[in-house]
């Protein structure tokens, strides 16, 4: 019997995620497959849609196996971070025969090639990468930048997350040597943040969008979720990041009066916590927060994981311990 692996959010669980686990099982016959799943925060600096026990039980009755939480320090972090935790767990296991992974173009050879190009960082790549990080851009749009001048890769590719994490994650598995092998699956119709109605396909930045904003998101997601899992969904407490405004802002105007040691917060760095301070004694939500805070030079994605790190009171010791 073959193991493979998947890293996820499920985020929620949707069709592309069924149509991958499929394909894996149509693929390899006798195989167990084992996911890496976030846990109540994701990589992009939110709540998950619903709590980790819900997601893991959607993924379960959709044919996963066995499932394993991704920790928080590496869950809720940059690709970097967010691969080096996933590949080194996985690689702890000593069991994984292939991580399975799905991409927008299923193109494994090609994304091998790149990551061979930028695996080392030549005094070339260290060039480009500070020529566009003097533009005042934040550190994860100056990389994607620098990777496609070096690579000559067109800006569309770059653009689909799940290349970038690919990409992350076929370097890491380069770095610690890993005896597990790569498994791309091309993804099906639609992208993260893309819709294909015909076909019952949503990303899952789609879905969430439609559970937020629709008054009847229980009717529309349903042609873009298995059966089990959209019945574990609908009976779900739901969370969105304004949930967590309050609480944000009441820890943030705590430290009014002695800012600087709010710089302890993990993500935090150049005097940001100033701006946060500020932006959240003037703010009435988290959009609020995020427009204020934001410039050219911090994502969004980053500024939403340093108020995680507020929330959560995750510390840059935290990290390092």
């Amino acid at each position: 019997m073959k193991i493979c692996a998947v890293i996820a959010e499920f985020n929620p669980f949707h069709n592309g995620h069924k149509y991958l686990i499929n394909k894996i099982k149509e693929d390899f016959g006798d195989v167990a497959v084992i996911s890496l799943m976030s846990g109540n925060f994701v990589q992009r600096g939110e709540p998950a849609i619903t709590d980790k026990w819900k997601r893991c039980e959607m993924a379960l009755s959709e044919g996963v196996d066995l499932i394993f939480e991704l920790p928080f320090v590496f869950a809720c972090n940059n690709a970097r971070d967010f691969a080096r935790g996933s590949i080194g767990i996985l690689n702890a296991f000593g069991c994984v025969d292939h991580l399975v992974f799905g991409t927008e173009y299923g193109d494994l050879e090609k994304l091998e090639n790149i990551a061979n190009k930028i695996f080392i960082e030549t005094e070339e790549f260290k060039e480009e990468l500070d020529k566009q990080l003097n533009k005042g851009i934040s550190y994860s749009g100056a990389y994607i930048n620098a990777v496609r001048n070096i690579t000559g890769e067109d800006e569309k590719f770059f653009a689909r997350s799940n290349n970038i994490l690919a990409l992350e994650y076929l370097k890491e598995m380069r770095r610690c040597k890993s005896s597990m092998k790569a498994y791309s699956v091309a993804r099906k119709s639609a992208g993260y943040n893309d819709v294909n109605e015909r076909e019952g396909m949503a990303g899952a930045s789609q879905l969430r969008k439609l559970v937020d904003e629709s008054f009847d998101w229980k009717s529309e997601i349903s042609k873009y979720m298995p059966k089990q899992a959209y019945m574990q969904l609908v009976d779900s407490e739901i969370f969105t990041k304004e949930d967590f405004f309050r609480l944000i802002r009441y820890k943030l105007i705590g430290y009014e009066n002695r800012k600087y040691e709010a710089s302890k917060f993990y993500g935090i760095a150049e005097g940001l916590e100033n701006r946060f301070i500020d932006a959240a004694a003037r703010s009435d939500s988290i959009a609020d927060i995020l427009e204020r805070v934001g410039t050219k030079r911090y994502s969004e994605a980053r500024i939403k994981r340093v108020l995680i790190s507020v929330l959560t009171d995750f510390e840059k010791q935290d990290y390092f311990d």
